[in-house]
């Protein structure tokens, strides 16, 4: 009986160990080493106490009782840290020194300049923590906030594309609670990290409480104007507020029996918009407004490259109305609902 109580005291605290490296409580390489010596040494003060319970045992039984004892121990340690390591499978590089990775929604890798942290999304922010070059971090959420240019497409030749974006640091409900970690959220730009997880775990909309720590008012009210050049094409212009990028995509209405969605070319990523200023795309020629029917275009807001929000588009529909004039209304209606995600993905994509 005293055998059984002491391998169930010891599948408990291997069984905390576990759920407080799976939850993010403990994640640093040290507190793994220091948890795996205290399992040890309960592990090796029950096996003392059952050995000592074991008097009618001989010398060679208490030595293979230890010894069996041991082997398990370390084998449940080993396959604790296996599904509870202090850096997730899924990330590619470890986890940041002092950075809660397990638990949280989002990964993504420091950049060799390292990452500042803030008390808010903008620069104007307090630094609150730094953190080194490549290295993992985990984030819960994202608000918007001050642009930063974006690692790949913030370069010249892609437009200085910016990532308006600000990561919600992931916090340990525990570590919370025994003030290892900040109370008040702390926030890493999008754009000087790179992403290892999918966008889509983010989520389509900004966290509910940002205006509480700071964030940017969600992009609305986009303006659309077209008009028809002497060549054929037609030339696009949109405008919209809170948002430095904007994508433009088409959705040709029944050209081969239902629906072609695609980004206007190859050439026309989402453009930076400031002070106000527009927009601006052009649908060609020979994929213009003609006699089939009219082309449906939906413009919409672009957090960062590749990047929708799901709510802050609109839709125009683009008919021909003789005599070179084009007659021009919104029509989000018109697009099915069904492929709505799909044209606004169109619209901010970079590929």
């Amino acid at each position: 009986m005293r055998l059984f109580l002491s391998l169930i005291a010891v599948a408990l605290v291997v069984g905390l160990r576990y759920v407080l490296f799976a939850t993010g409580t403990l994640y640093t390489a040290e507190e793994a080493q220091w948890s795996n010596w205290i399992v040890a040494a309960v592990a090796t003060l029950i096996a003392v106490v059952a050995i000592h319970s074991q008097s009618h045992a001989s010398t060679a039984d208490r030595i293979a009782l230890l010894s069996g004892l041991a082997a398990i121990v370390a084998g449940v340690i080993g396959v604790g840290s296996l599904l509870a390591p202090t850096t997730p499978r899924d990330a590619t590089a470890p986890a940041c020194v002092g950075a809660a990775v397990a638990g949280g929604d989002f990964l993504a890798t420091t950049v060799a300049t390292g990452a500042n942290a803030r008390s808010g999304p903008d620069e104007s922010y307090p630094q609150t923590r730094r953190f080194a070059a490549n290295c993992t971090l985990s984030f819960d959420a994202y608000c918007i906030g001050q642009p930063e240019k974006d690692l790949l497409f913030g370069k010249k030749e892609y437009g200085n594309l910016e990532d308006q974006r600000w990561l919600v640091l992931h916090r340990s409900t525990i570590g919370t609670l025994l003030g290892r970690e900040d109370r008040h959220p702390t926030f890493v730009a999008s754009g000087v990290v790179q992403s290892q997880s999918p966008e889509s775990d983010l989520g389509s909309t900004p966290a509910k409480k940002c205006d509480k720590y700071g964030g940017w008012e969600r992009p609305q009210q986009i303006s659309f104007v077209a008009r028809r050049a002497r060549d054929g094409s037609i030339r696009l212009k949109a405008r919209g507020q809170n948002t430095i990028l904007i994508g433009f995509g088409i959705v040709n209405v029944g050209r081969t029996g239902g629906n072609e969605i695609h980004r206007l070319s190859t050439e026309q990523r989402p453009q930076r918009v400031t002070g106000g200023g527009p927009a601006t795309a052009t649908i060609p020629a020979d994929s213009a407004v003609g006699p089939w029917g009219p082309t449906l275009v939906v413009a919409s807001a672009c957090l960062a490259p590749n990047v929708e929000v799901t709510d802050d588009y609109d839709v125009w529909e683009i008919r021909d109305a003789g005599g070179g004039r084009l007659a021009v209304g919104r029509a989000k209606d018109k697009l099915p609902e069904a492929q709505r995600p799909r044209a606004v993905t169109a619209a901010c994509s970079t590929m």
